[in-house]
């Protein structure tokens, strides 16, 4: 799973967001036993888009 963070938030803070989205991806998903997240800032993401 890839998601896009706030620029603003500490390391804690996203890994803590990356916890919850794989809790309740599990618990949505009871086969799914492990679930790997990507995070990434916004200012990241942007630097990859290409506006036409």
């Amino acid at each position: 799973m890839h998601i896009v963070l706030n620029n603003n938030l500490s390391l804690e803070e996203a890994h803590h967001i990356s916890e919850i989205c794989e809790k309740k991806i599990k618990k949505e998903f009871s086969e799914i036993n492990d679930v790997l997240i990507h995070m990434e800032s916004k200012e990241g993401l942007n630097d990859k888009i290409k506006y036409k």
